[in-house]
């Protein structure tokens, strides 16, 4: 159980700056003193030291980033393309020079204000004072270009999302489709860009005979590339810790187990960024990396005994994984879940990968997007077929999600030792 020795920590980070987000460092305070009496009782010092000098760090990080404040009026960066909200308005993420955490503007109306934006915030008013500037900025809208230029219109939205978070082309109606079938994981770089990308490079240099340590090397090298392309947002952030979890796991190294990588990715990135512990993307984030480390192979080994091709049993483990952890953290921000996420994921699988790895070549070399797109054709029409159901949500309270995939989990285990 060594690859969980910085499990404790990573969780003891987390709930302190949850305390401190919350207005409520006290019961951040207590946590720290239980959590090192805890392990000091059970005659660990060292893990008692670790868990008393991170909860002291994050505490203190967290209070002194909490007392930055912008003001009313200020200006910055928007760093996420605006979401529309239920009540009409819109949701904008704006990066302040000098404060650690982006701030959230809820104003009514928007014009020309997207990812990258120089913006004038007043109160709840969002004013664009300069287009979006910048490397990765000019490469998005030349993608974009290609794409409207040289595909279909099921892919406009589609293959820059996947390709690069650029979601500027993607209707509301697109991005609610997505949600309501457990896709909308695609339109945003996430981990599983960062570690494929990653990934194939680690191949294409243990195929060509490099050691172990250019393979690593090379790898992190088309990390930091990527993240040069796609800008550093908080999709970014988060799916470059996911990404370099899986990439350990990829390494096969047996000084750092997945789990361990997750946990030090956590600790690492909750100290840099304060304002994720109290973010659903974040936590929705490690939650399925958690899952697919942790419950994959549990379930792949409870599926392969019903005898289905091998790809296919690897594609819904992976989903179910993913499911079990992420669907009770859905069901507390939105108060319903999908049914049919595990089903489409599963079937727009073979379409993801393929977007995923030569979608960054396309960027350079656009003749790639004619192999691309019946790609994002299927996962377009997957996602509408599927919204089209008579039901695709319930509505569930997260004590009922755990309940059901507690159940599920139950059955699974009964199929692994019983057929």
């Amino acid at each position: 159980m060594s690859e969980l020795r910085l499990t404790p920590a990573a969780l003891l980070v987390w709930v302190v700056l949850l305390s401190v987000a919350v207005e409520v460092p006290l019961i951040g305070v207590l946590c720290i003193c239980f959590a090192a009496a805890c392990a000091q009782g059970l005659r660990h010092p060292g893990q008692a030291l670790l868990l008393f000098a991170l909860g002291s760090c994050a505490l203190v990080l967290g209070s002194v980033r909490a007392d930055q404040d912008p003001g009313l009026s200020y200006t910055g960066t928007v760093i996420a393309e605006p979401t529309a909200t239920k009540s009409g308005g819109w949701y904008v993420q704006v990066s302040v020079p000098g404060v650690s955490a982006p701030q959230a503007v809820f104003p009514r109306e928007l014009e020309q204000v997207v990812r990258g934006s120089t913006v004038r915030v007043d109160g709840n008013t969002v004013e664009s004072m300069a287009p979006p500037r910048g490397f990765s900025h000019t490469i998005a809208a030349h993608f974009r270009r290609n794409v409207e230029a040289r595909t279909g219109p099921e892919s406009h939205g589609l293959l820059p999302a996947m390709v690069l978070g650029d979601t500027a082309g993607q209707s509301e109606e697109e991005r609610r489709v997505y949600i309501a079938t457990g896709l909308s994981h695609l339109s945003v770089v996430s981990g599983a860009n960062i570690s494929l990308v990653t990934s194939t490079a680690f191949m294409l240099l243990r195929w060509a005979g490099c050691s172990p340590r250019w393979q690593v090397a090379g790898a992190v090298a088309v990390l930091l590339g990527f993240v040069a392309l796609v800008g550093l947002g908080p999709s970014v952030l988060r799916a470059g810790m996911t990404g370099l979890v899986s990439l350990a796991a990829v390494a096969g190294s047996t000084r750092m187990q997945p789990a361990h990588a997750l946990s030090l990715g956590v600790i690492a990135l909750l100290l840099w960024r304060s304002d994720l512990a109290a973010q659903f993307g974040f936590a929705l984030s490690v939650a399925a990396t958690a899952g697919i480390v942790g419950c994959y192979p549990f379930i792949y080994s409870a599926l392969a005994r019903l005898g289905w091709p091998d790809v296919l049993t690897r594609a819904v483990a992976v989903a179910i994984a993913a499911d079990v952890m992420t669907m009770p953290i859905v069901a507390l921000m939105t108060g319903e879940v999908s049914l049919i996420s595990v089903l489409a994921n599963v079937l727009v699988e073979p379409a993801t990968a393929p977007i995923r790895v030569l979608g960054v070549a396309a960027i350079a070399i656009p003749q790639l997007l004619y192999v691309l797109e019946p790609c994002a054709w299927w996962i377009y029409h997957v996602a509408y077929g599927a919204a089209a159901l008579p039901v695709t949500t319930v509505r569930a309270s997260p004590q009922a999600v755990l309940v059901g995939y507690g159940w599920v989990m139950v059955a699974l285990y009964y199929l692994r030792t019983r057929v």
